[in-house]
């Protein structure tokens, strides 16, 4: 039971409902004794499931803490090469190629080709990752070399059999049949064997056409998204500094009337006369500073922390929102494209505590590490519900926006009970 509820967890499409099954396997498993292969392999699965990478790493270490390379080197090997990738996510490059080289040295040890094929893919990842291409390009065709070996060892095998079988027929034929009979099922063989040949070396080119079709337009298919992504945000730039510029032009008469009004009417008492004037000045160079922040080109005149500290300010003033906003002293030299990305992410993210939590407490919080600017936000307001409510086009920007800067982002939110969002994103 145990060992068919590891298996059932693994097509589960729900993650809380796969996770909860393994559970339930592992809990099953501890009572048998020899069953530590079956657990490692159900605990590399929970691992996987986790877009979280300490998460997964916590599970891919209890995996290898049950089986050694004596035991199952196989079940070695998929822990480490699954938990590169979350060491990848992480950022922690010397743990990356600690776990790589651990299981490419054990896949050499044990002759697995189609293992090596695997590693050296991630070795090739992770120098993209790092940007060092030449070197990707390098662990590719390594890449490529493990699986034409795996290949034709497959091929080696199947001719090896089949040419066992027709030996078994070939001496039946010697027994049964004449000289001249054993000659013509000899030159019958060899043909059939040639023609084996042929259509494995023809099967082995065809795969790896296949295989390289299927990688290069994995990679033009990315790059349209990117591209994409890109015409959609500077479409809405653009249409953000028209309405911007619209805005103001239209309120910037209509104050300026209405100040001349004022000034004209008369007031029985002179202070209250300029409290209004104070009042109405005050509004309309408010109402500037956030027509001026959705044009880009003007936001590209100051600083992050003016521009952000200015929108906080804004909409304080104009919704009256419990905000409180941390943030350090100085900022770090930041890429203009990166940071206007960052300006539109907390804009959305206080513009939607604006309409959806208005009466709840938001922090904001904006720190630095050495590669990393960390922006996170937390109200105790309604909630959502993810799997229902997560359509937005706002949110839908936003997550693409933190794409698009190679950053991460986890939301966790309950209706009911807050939002919370922590966003990663790199400096360089």
């Amino acid at each position: 039971m145990g060992t068919a509820l590891g298996n059932l967890a693994k097509f589960e499409q729900d993650q809380y409902k796969s996770i909860n099954k393994s559970k339930n396997a592992l809990a099953l498993l501890r009572k048998t004794s020899g069953s530590n292969e079956t657990m490692a392999s159900i605990l590399i699965n929970m691992g996987n499931r986790f877009s979280n990478p300490d998460s997964a790493i916590y599970y891919f270490n209890h995996a290898l803490q049950l089986v050694s390379v004596e035991d199952d080197p196989l079940i070695v090997i998929g822990a480490n090469n699954s938990m590169a990738y979350s060491y990848l996510d992480k950022g922690d490059v010397a743990n990356v190629e600690k776990c790589i080289d651990h299981a490419l040295s054990i896949s050499i040890n044990i002759n697995n080709p189609d293992w090596q094929f695997t590693i050296y893919d991630t070795y090739s990842d992770v120098m993209v990752r790092k940007g060092d291409l030449s070197h990707a390009l390098k662990y590719e065709k390594k890449s490529m070399e493990a699986i034409e070996i795996a290949n034709k060892q497959s091929a080696l095998k199947q001719v090896r059999l089949l040419a066992a079988v027709l030996d078994l027929k070939n001496m039946e034929t010697i027994i049964k049949d004449e000289k001249n009979e054993i000659e013509h099922a000899n030159a019958h063989l060899r043909n059939k064997n040639q023609w084996i040949i042929i259509i494995i070396l023809f099967i082995f080119v065809l795969s790896g056409i296949f295989t390289f079709l299927i990688q290069k337009k994995r990679i033009q298919l990315q790059h349209q998204q990117i591209e994409s992504a890109k015409k959609i945000i500077d479409a809405e730039e653009n249409e953000k500094a028209s309405i911007g510029k619209d805005f103001h032009d239209l309120t910037g008469q209509k104050f300026s009337s209405f100040t001349g009004y004022i000034e004209n009417m008369e007031f029985p008492d002179y202070h209250s006369k300029s409290t209004i004037l104070s009042l109405v000045q005050d509004l309309k160079e408010t109402v500037r500073d956030m027509s001026h922040r959705m044009n880009r080109s003007w936001l590209e005149r100051f600083t992050l922390e003016q521009s952000i500290h200015g929108l906080c300010n804004d909409i304080v003033k104009m919704t009256h929102l419990n905000l409180e906003f941390q943030a350090p002293d100085e900022y770090p030299v930041i890429p203009k494209e990166t940071k206007i990305h960052i300006f539109r992410i907390t804009q959305e993210l206080l513009s939607n505590a604006v309409k959806h939590a208005p009466g709840s407490k938001v922090v904001l919080d904006i720190s630095f590490s050495t590669d990393y600017l960390i922006l996170t936000y937390n109200d105790d307001g309604p909630g959502f519900s993810k799997e229902k409510d997560n359509n937005g086009v706002g949110l839908s920007n936003l997550f693409e926006r933190i794409k698009l800067l190679n950053g991460r982002i986890e939301l966790n939110t309950t209706p009911g009970f807050g939002t919370y969002y922590s966003i990663k994103i790199p400096l360089a």
